[in-house]
């Protein structure tokens, strides 16, 4: 969490983006699974592994573990990751509204990515 903080407080677009959405990923994954097995429902990890980080955070909201603010946002972040921010050329500087598009979301990653560590141990506490 430290470097994620780091990468924010020092606006590292491409680090903080790509850490934070992997942060989401593996809290989901991990709250997912605490949510699972205190529900007596059984997904393998094999399963798990293989659901991408949207649909893991469409499985958070259906199930009611976040809000709708929060999925929106942590959905937008993701687009952002996978659309403007890994699958650009890194060599070329971006352009105004690709940094205002990313810059707006970035206090946000790191806010969601402490708000699902909190979800996960307090699902740890009740296990």
């Amino acid at each position: 969490m430290e470097e994620l903080e780091e990468a924010v407080k020092y606006h590292d677009i491409f680090k903080a983006y790509s850490l934070g959405v992997t942060l989401f990923e593996s809290y989901a994954v991990k709250i997912l699974h605490e949510d699972f097995d205190m529900n007596n429902v059984h997904v393998g990890k094999d399963i798990m592994d293989r659901i991408n980080v949207q649909t893991l955070i469409v499985i958070l909201y259906t199930n009611k573990i976040i809000t709708k603010s929060e999925y929106d946002d942590m959905i937008k972040i993701n687009s952002i990751r996978n659309n403007l921010i890994i699958h650009k050329d890194f060599t070329k500087e971006l352009d105004v509204g690709t940094l205002l598009s990313t810059t707006n979301y970035i206090n946000k990653i790191l806010t969601y990515a402490h708000r699902l560590k909190s979800i996960y141990w307090s699902k740890m506490a009740f296990h």
